[in-house]
């Protein structure tokens, strides 16, 4: 039998906590408490100066880790001493990226654009690892509103449901031990001076190439002087599930440590073999693919060379995998590619002429994975197969 409801949904009244039971439980018998019983919202209001280095949730990479920092634009912030206190937990205020788990590491910073929670009668680290595993990343979405600007309000989140633990509860430690203890390492920061060079720039040189390189005059290669670049399109018959016969689509999601959502005919789009390197065109998130897939035109492939410089195709992709994956090369990226809504936007001719290291210096990013998603990790750790 059918329960409806009516409700009024004017502008002023629409919340969606309100109407949508929002429930982030674990698997036992663990008490379910609202959140707002067991957090108490911290107000950021403080006022920062133009020295700051100001966190936004774009700047939090997707294994949780803060990778870069911008200047002051005279907003309102929170820095740790003064609104916040270590084990506070930041909710991104848009999107779905991880939430930070304030510390020490991060007392030099400012951070904009989170949504504060500091944990009364729940554990912080437990709050923490709710809310950035996956599930808990896809219920703060659900609950974003707004009709011009969608967001999601300390109201709406306060409404969820969460699972406690107890104090002695092993699972506690095991979410301590992913919690990110790299130190923060910031790309940029406010530059007060001016860089002049002069460059000849005839016969079709690439201007923004010049330009990555002034103060980086170490970044002697380019990305095409390794790989061939090629571009996917779209496939316009596909499978949703794997079928003798067919190869898995590489898309974005893909390239960003995801698994293959799609699969098609091999000749239905663009064919790259095991080796070759696949980079997300929006965001510049790179894979190494280790068998034959097709490609999406949300992705480019880079096809190391078997010359008598690469002729070991496998580590040379990883390397440079790995550097578009790192801060390193997200921070040339950065002054290299357009920016659009906080993240890096690629073409064929300028990801080709990305600047890079010499060769000794890109085996220290072989390790470097697409995203070593902390949301993934928490996800199988809360919530097994």
């Amino acid at each position: 039998m059918s329960e409806w409801r009516t409700f009024e949904l004017s502008a002023s009244s629409w919340a969606p906590s309100a109407y949508l039971r929002s429930v982030l439980r674990l698997a036992g018998d663990h008490p379910l408490t609202p959140l707002c019983d067991v957090v108490e919202p911290v107000a950021t209001m403080d006022r920062y100066d133009e020295s700051a280095r100001v966190v936004s949730p774009s700047n939090v990479s997707r294994a949780g880790v803060v990778v870069s920092a911008r200047g002051s634009s005279g907003d309102d912030g929170a820095r740790l001493g003064e609104a916040l206190r270590e084990r506070d937990v930041l909710v991104p205020g848009r999107g779905d990226g991880p939430c930070v788990f304030v510390s020490p590491a991060h007392a030099s910073l400012t951070f904009s654009g989170f949504i504060a929670l500091r944990p009364v009668s729940i554990e912080a680290v437990l709050l923490w690892g709710l809310l950035t595993a996956s599930r808990g990343a896809a219920m703060r979405v659900r609950l974003h509103s707004g009709a011009i600007v969608s967001r999601l309000r300390v109201t709406d989140l306060l409404g969820c449901e969460v699972s406690t633990l107890s104090a002695r509860d092993p699972l506690l430690q095991r979410l301590a031990q992913i919690l990110p203890h790299q130190p923060v390492q910031l790309a940029t920061a406010p530059v007060r001076e001016s860089v002049w060079g002069i460059r000849e720039l005839r016969g079709g040189a690439n201007w923004s190439a010049v330009l990555a390189r002034l103060g980086n005059e170490h970044l002697r290669y380019r990305l095409g002087d390794f790989v061939d670049m090629s571009a996917g399109r779209e496939p316009t018959q596909y499978s949703s599930v794997p079928k003798d016969g067919l190869l898995p689509v590489a898309d974005g999601r893909w390239a960003g440590g995801g698994s293959p959502t799609r699969w098609v005919a091999p000749g239905g789009s663009t064919r790259v073999s095991p080796g070759t390197i696949i980079v997300s065109r929006i965001g510049m998130r790179a894979r190494v693919c280790d068998e034959e897939m097709c490609l999406s035109r949300t992705v480019l492939a880079a096809e190391p060379r078997a010359d008598g410089r690469t002729s070991d195709r496998s580590p040379l992709a990883h390397q440079l995998a790995g550097y578009l994956n790192s801060e390193a090369g997200r921070s040339v990226a950065r002054q290299f590619f357009s920016v659009v809504s906080g993240m890096l936007r690629l073409s064929p001719r300028l990801l080709r002429d990305l600047p890079l290291p010499d060769p000794d210096t890109l085996r220290e990013f072989e390790a470097i994975s697409p995203d070593q998603s902390i949301a993934r990790r928490l996800e199988a750790l809360l919530w097994p197969a």
